[in-house]
């Protein structure tokens, strides 16, 4: 896109995940790949979509042009089935739900596992979570560590920077503010590229030291070929036709857009890992997600 170029735009506020870029692999022949078997991607819009009306200006020099990786999730369910049956210690007859519909194994624990995809996860009530002896940030990492290696749950090596947050009770002036619970988090990338949706690996830490919630949201992945970049005109007409995701920290009307990359999307029902343009401003504080493959 062209410097000084006015778009004028009625955008909603919607909610993204992550923001990153990658590089752009160099042209291969994808005529192997029957573009139409693979699943649209479709980015979930936030419910204030339509409370702000926003004016963008677009003033990027140049957009990504050629080709983009694409990527597939390694799907082995009879391992994913036997680490959770392990990790759980379950018994090989009780049934694993879906992510949508997650099979209660215990009146407090609940496991769930997409077969398509080889994520899952699994939650206790956190009703149950009393706060006693809750490692501190240090400890819970090496415990989390620990136990994806454990199970073999992800690689180490590959699992990046861990970000930690904590489940409070308490407001700290009427009555004392205690951790229930450490949830330590990994972000890993797909082959340099950082990735948008929903691909982590969480790990939950309660009190002494106990595992409380696994999330596996995250696959290994190999690289089954090269998609086309949509055009300039491609992307202006899916922002007109609401085709995107946009967040915007200040909920500002008039937003510059300087900046475009390539980043992955992950849907957690998907095994596939799909490009996307990463459309940002100098102030770091708005990203616009569009859909990056042309169909």
């Amino acid at each position: 896109m062209h410097r000084n170029k006015f778009l004028s735009f009625l955008l909603g506020m919607v909610a993204v995940f992550a923001v990153g870029s990658g590089s752009i692999h160099p042209a291969e022949a994808y005529s192997t790949l029957d573009i139409n078997s693979i699943p649209k991607l479709v980015i979930p819009k936030s419910g204030s979509q339509n409370i702000i009306n926003h004016s963008i200006e677009l003033e990027m020099d140049s957009i990504p042009t050629g080709t983009a990786p694409l990527f597939k999730a390694k799907v082995d369910i009879a391992k994913e089935t036997q680490t959770i049956q392990e990790m759980l210690n379950l018994d090989h007859n009780i049934e694993i739900g879906s992510l949508r519909e997650p099979s209660a194994i215990s009146r407090n624990e609940f496991v769930g596992l997409d077969k398509s995809s080889g994520r899952w996860f699994y939650q206790t009530d956190l009703a149950y979570d009393t706060g006693e002896n809750v490692p501190d940030e240090k400890s819970a990492i090496q415990i989390a560590i620990n136990h994806i290696q454990e199970y073999d749950i992800f690689p180490a090596d590959k699992l990046g920077e861990p970000r930690t947050s904590e489940l409070t009770s308490g407001d700290g002036i009427a009555e004392p503010e205690k951790v229930l619970r450490r949830d330590i988090i990994f972000h890993p990338t797909v082959d340099g590229y950082e990735v948008n949706g929903v691909y982590r690996i969480c790990i939950s830490i309660g009190s002494n030291g106990d595992i409380v919630a696994v999330e596996k949201l995250a696959s290994e992945y190999e690289r089954v070929g090269d998609v086309p970049l949509k055009s300039e005109s491609d992307i202006e007409n899916d922002i007109v036709d609401g085709n995107y995701s946009l967040s915007d920290a200040h909920y500002r009307n008039n937003l510059i857009a300087t900046d475009i990359d390539i980043n992955m999307y992950a849907d957690p029902e998907s095994e596939y890992i799909q490009p996307v343009f990463s459309i940002t401003n100098n102030d770091g504080d708005m990203n616009i997600l569009v859909d990056a493959m042309r169909r």
